[in-house]
């Protein structure tokens, strides 16, 4: 058995807080794949003419929440669904698959607006189904929750 302690993408899932009330989450159907949030902070440049050893100082500045990004299977019914969502703010949760003994899953969460509802339909002859490419743009600082 190897040493890696990685996890398994299988199980892991994006939900959304469709009523609003903040604490029921209900899973984004049929997603092939999830990425984000992406967050990156900026650069602060504080280099002047009497910088030590000239050399250039920089501080940390704002971070920026990013964007998740997801690949969903294209049924209607959640075509129809994310059509809802526009220009909507929602609460969303990326979650990953339990390890081990965990009963609860570690999950990122936070504010986000749909920015990109794209639909690919590939050549029939390779036997894909319909797919549709979402982004969504993070409203503020996402949180991470430990799974136990």
């Amino acid at each position: 058995m190897g040493a890696s302690t990685g996890v398994h993408s299988y199980t892991a899932a994006l939900n959304v807080n469709d009523n609003g009330d903040g604490s029921t989450f209900v899973q984004v159907a049929e997603v092939k794949d999830i990425r984000g949030p992406e967050e990156t902070t900026g650069v602060v440049k504080l280099t002047n003419l009497n910088s030590p050893n000239a050399t250039l100082e920089k501080a940390a500045g704002m971070i920026d929440p990013g964007k998740v990004t997801f690949t969903l299977t294209a049924t209607k019914a959640q075509v129809n669904k994310l059509v809802g969502y526009r220009r909507v703010t929602k609460l969303w949760q990326v979650v990953w698959p339990l390890v081990g003994t965990e009963t609860t899953p570690s999950k990122w969460q936070g504010s986000a607006f749909i920015t990109k509802r794209g639909q690919m339909v590939p050549d029939a002859e390779n036997n894909e189904a319909v797919t549709c490419d979402c982004e969504l743009e993070c409203t503020g600082q996402w949180t991470f929750t430990q799974g136990s």
